[in-house]
């Protein structure tokens, strides 16, 4: 006969097929003297037990061979369900719990999303002036520790406004921009010129107190990584052994600009069209290290940076090329007399 309990729990026969399936062992049919046969399937999700009644719910049949062997054999699958779903559950719930503190935790979630989202930067970070002498592998947990973020800009949209307070620096992950002022009559002069790894707001997120003097626009798509000015000044909860090395990186990137500032402002200041356009030539082909270089603008926007009209730019380079002097095709230049270059520039 078919048997009615197994180890205390109460079977009941129903509308599914008239045999489950243990891989491997024999089953029985509702025919007692039927032939046993070997079942490959697996026992059906609905095999459940009411833990009230210790009844198969939902009319759930559960067929076995009556032998002991057979009766134990679907105890143990059972329980092997019901083990599955315990721990599935469980895992739910540690996932639930995960997500929940993640949410609850702004600076926890945020470092989780810098170490994913700066993995990609390590590398060309590590090349930077700020960054110096810190592994690629280190960088995301200190872009962590100091609550970095990252943002994005496109062609023409200002990532710094003249007038407003900076209280986070930044370094420029890809594209290019350029720092830039309206003077009283609406020309626009260019500061600076940024590029792949250029500091952005170093000088002003130092002096959180004074407004910004000039806009920083990007020229085409640009990626930034913004740090907190007061969290890199904060002593270091974390005691990130990198972190000092950072400060004393953003001292020295302080102290250039303070130079590089320097430099444009007596590169105005020349009296004469030669002097001005000399001065910036020098100073390129001093930083590429090389008497052929290219400059990274066109002849529009290199009149704007040295504040003369294009006109008269255009003129004086073609006189500069036919007193020997220089040499040159569209941006590509070549410093042919540096000599000649320098005492023309004498008082």
């Amino acid at each position: 006969m078919f048997p009615t309990t197994i180890n205390g729990i109460m079977l009941q026969r129903g509308p599914m097929p008239n045999s489950f399936a243990i891989t491997g062992e024999t089953a029985a049919t509702d025919n007692p003297d039927a032939r046993p046969q070997v079942i490959t399937d697996t026992i059906s999700s609905r095999l459940t037990i009411d833990p009230v009644t210790k009844i198969f719910p939902n009319g759930a049949v559960a067929a076995c061979n009556t032998t002991s062997k057979a009766a134990k054999t679907a105890v143990r699958a059972i329980q092997r369900i019901l083990l599955l779903r315990f721990n599935a559950i469980t895992l739910s719930l540690i996932l639930c719990v995960h997500y929940i503190t993640m949410a609850s935790n702004p600076l926890l979630r945020a470092q989780q999303e810098m170490r994913r989202g700066m993995k990609d930067f390590a590398e060309d970070l590590a090349q930077t002036k700020l960054f110096s002498g810190i592994e690629p592998k280190e960088i995301a947990g200190l872009l962590a520790c100091l609550q970095a973020r990252s943002a994005q800009y496109t062609k023409d949209e200002l990532i710094i406004e003249e007038g407003s307070r900076v209280s986070d620096f930044g370094v420029m992950l890809s594209g290019h921009g350029r720092s830039v002022k309206w003077d009283a009559s609406d020309k626009l002069i260019i500061i600076t010129l940024l590029q792949k790894g250029s500091e952005i707001g170093v000088l002003l997120a130092a002096s959180p107190e004074h407004t910004s003097p000039v806009s920083v626009q990007a020229q085409d798509d640009v990626f930034v990584l913004f740090i907190p000015y007061d969290c890199l000044m904060a002593r270091c909860k974390r005691a990130c052994p990198k972190h000092e090395t950072l400060l004393r990186n953003y001292i020295g990137v302080v102290a250039e600009k303070g130079l590089v500032l320097h430099e444009r402002i007596s590169c105005l200041l020349k009296p004469t069209l030669r002097e001005k356009i000399m001065t910036y030539l020098l100073r390129v082909s001093r930083e590429q290290r090389s008497r052929t270089f290219s400059i990274p603008l066109n002849r529009n926007a290199m009149s704007e940076y040295l504040n003369i009209e294009r006109s008269a730019l255009s003129r004086e380079l073609s006189r500069m090329k036919r007193d020997g002097l220089i040499d040159y095709h569209r941006n590509s230049f070549k410093l042919l007399d540096v000599q000649g270059i320098r005492l023309s520039m004498r008082p």
